[in-house]
């Protein structure tokens, strides 16, 4: 909020409790994304430090593989290295940044891929079930049928014979 409204001393102020607070709790994700947001509230302001937190985000998310939050610190080194005049390392992290995207992006495809099989194959497994619950239906009659001629042929059987003790 303080970062919002352009108080960055207070933002910064926040941001190193937030990140103190994820260090005593042990929380790997919740200490990178205090490392970003402190670090993007340093940029302009102290763009060495940013850099320094921004190296610690980059490390401990690749330690994660948390691609999204890598991609994150990625595009602020890109944006801190240029303000700092290395344009060299700027485009360094441009281009991984645009790399990781690629690879989550085909990762978002391939998990929407098997997304839909799953769903294909649960719409199969539903008419496959509705299509036994038919055959059963008419296994049900065909047996109640068979019954009844059975039935059917048992009484014939008897008006027979009694016709035949009357004759």
């Amino acid at each position: 909020m303080y970062n919002g409204q352009g108080n960055k001393s207070k933002a910064v102020e926040y941001y190193n409790e937030s990140l103190s607070l994820a260090r005593e709790t042990g929380n790997k994700l919740y200490e990178v994304k205090s490392l970003i947001a402190l670090a993007i509230a340093l940029i302009g302001n102290n763009t060495d430090e940013a850099v320094d937190l921004l190296r610690k985000s980059l490390a401990l998310s690749t330690q994660m593989d948390d691609k999204l939050h890598t991609l994150y610190a990625y595009r602020e080194m890109r944006i801190a290295e240029k303000l700092r005049g290395n344009i060299a390392e700027s485009l360094n992290y441009a281009e991984k940044e645009i790399a990781l995207s690629e690879i989550i992006q085909n990762e978002n495809e391939k998990n929407e891929v098997a997304l839909e099989k799953a769903h294909l194959h649960s719409y199969k497994m539903e008419i496959e079930l509705e299509s036994l619950k038919e055959k059963e239906k008419l296994h049900q009659l065909e047996l109640a049928k068979k019954n009844s001629e059975i039935e059917s042929s048992g009484q014939a059987r008897i008006i027979s014979e009694l016709e035949l003790d009357k004759k």
